[in-house]
């Protein structure tokens, strides 16, 4: 495979190239044109009228629709061409000399020499003349012809070939041109009724090394993929299951046990706080609701003071948020390690210790 491919694109390249510079190579300008004109008498010497020359062909034998009537001049004459579509047979074509009437369809090989070698440069003899009951041009959908191929005496050997109804050329052949359409036919592998077609045998190995290349690279992820959507599979259905035998179980434990109502219990007790008072003398020196004093007080109760054992004013001063105790770090302190003075509202207490009896 690899070798046929490496000749597959090898002669690829190589015809590529020949078929790309074969106008500097090989190939000659003037493909199907005429090199060297015969001149014929003017338009305006046309005795025949173009009725006429549609009724000398339907007497000729010529049947179909006229397509149309074209006087012009070629081989140094003044002609009449008229094209018939005659049904699934194409078009037919019939010539008549535009001044003398005379019938030029079908050709002699004569006349058709004269129209060939208006093509050929330098006025060569003429080597042969063949006639051809069903020559085949290089167009796809060109149809079997009757056709005279002229041979010519020249170095490149040209041919001309001739339609033996219109006159029209259908085929400029020499040696240069022949190399250039076996090249043609060689790098389109234009070969067993094949047009184009075996062009893609070379680009084959590569859509194979860029297919397994693709294979080769999604055949690890998709394994991995496999691999996930299996345990996720697997957990899914574990999940279902697991759910279904939970509610199958609940189910039985609610038709084994009934459900059973219990009495309503109501229970009415008033909130209690040992840490936060709610009545002070403070102020008012009478018993009095905290939210009835017009002060701002802030009672420690006995009881907070006995659990967090304050029994110093620097330590039960740490209960309430309007009283800090302070301690300089040059004074002395006592040998119970309490402060040696205290602020209370902003006002220092002269340094003492302070003893708090719970009462």
């Amino acid at each position: 495979m690899a070798i046929a491919s490496a000749v597959f694109l090898v002669s690829s390249a190589c015809t590529g190239l020949l078929w790309a510079y074969s106008p500097y190579l090989y190939w000659e300008e003037g493909y199907m044109r005429k090199k060297a004109p015969m001149a014929g008498p003017p338009l305006t010497a046309a005795a025949v009228s173009a009725q006429d020359a549609m009724a000398a062909a339907r007497k000729a034998g010529r049947t179909g629709q006229v397509q149309q009537a074209t006087l012009r001049s070629d081989f140094g004459r003044l002609l009449w061409e008229v094209q018939l579509r005659a049904g699934g047979d194409g078009v037919q074509s019939f010539l008549m000399d535009a001044v003398t009437g005379e019938l030029l369809s079908p050709l002699t090989a004569g006349q058709a020499s004269l129209i060939a070698q208006q093509y050929v440069r330098g006025h060569p003899p003429v080597e042969d003349i063949i006639a051809e009951s069903g020559f085949v041009g290089r167009s796809g959908n060109a149809r079997p012809s009757p056709a005279y191929r002229v041979r010519f005496k020249q170095a490149r050997h040209p041919e001309i070939v001739i339609h033996r109804d219109s006159g029209v050329i259908l085929a400029d052949e020499d040696t240069g041109r022949r190399i250039h359409f076996f090249v043609t036919r060689l790098h389109q592998y234009n070969y067993f009724g094949f047009k184009k077609t075996l062009t893609a045998m070379a680009g084959v190995p590569l859509l194979l090394l860029v297919a397994t290349g693709l294979v080769m690279w999604l055949r690890p992820k998709l394994r991995r993929a496999r691999r996930g959507m299996r345990g996720i599979t697997r957990h899914a259905i574990m999940s279902i299951v697991t759910a279904a035998m939970a509610s199958l179980a609940g189910e039985v434990c609610a038709q084994e046990k009934p459900v059973v109502p219990l009495p309503e219990v109501n229970v009415n007790a008033p909130p209690v706080s040992r840490y936060v008072p709610e009545r002070s003398s403070v102020g008012t020196k009478t018993d009095t609701p905290l939210m009835d004093v017009p002060a701002s007080v802030q009672s420690v109760p006995r009881e907070l003071l006995y659990d967090q054992s304050a029994f110093t004013l620097g330590t039960s001063a740490a209960s309430s948020s309007r009283a800090a105790a302070t301690t300089a770090s040059s004074a002395p302190t006592s040998s119970a390690g309490s402060p040696r003075s205290s602020t209370v509202m902003g006002s220092s207490t002269p340094p003492r210790s302070t003893a708090i009896s719970g009462r």
